[in-house]
């Protein structure tokens, strides 16, 4: 349970560094483009890069969490860490 806490508060404080990978974003417009760099990269899994479009949909500067990740996917928790943790890895997100 203690590492599940540790998990979730780091969960809560990581913020996507969108900048480089978005090339236009129109908050009157539902659509967002993305570069191909990252959803190409064959070092992530799919399920890394389902999460890294989901977090690129968002406004920039978004910070996401736990909860909001969760109601969005069908997927479990350590699911979700595990591919929070390749982005991380690899540079796609940052921790603060």
């Amino acid at each position: 349970m203690l590492l599940r806490n540790n998990i979730l508060k780091l969960l809560n404080f990581i913020y996507l560094i969108m900048s480089p990978f978005i090339v236009s974003r129109n908050p009157n417009n539902p659509n967002f483009l993305m570069d191909r760099t990252a959803i190409n990269d064959e070092i992530l899994s799919f399920n890394s890069r389902g999460l890294l479009a989901y977090l690129f949909s968002k406004p920039h500067g978004y910070k996401f969490n736990y909860d909001d990740i969760l109601s969005n996917s069908p997927d479990s928790i350590e699911v979700i860490i595990e591919a929070v943790n390749e982005l991380l890895l690899y540079g796609y997100l940052v921790s603060s």
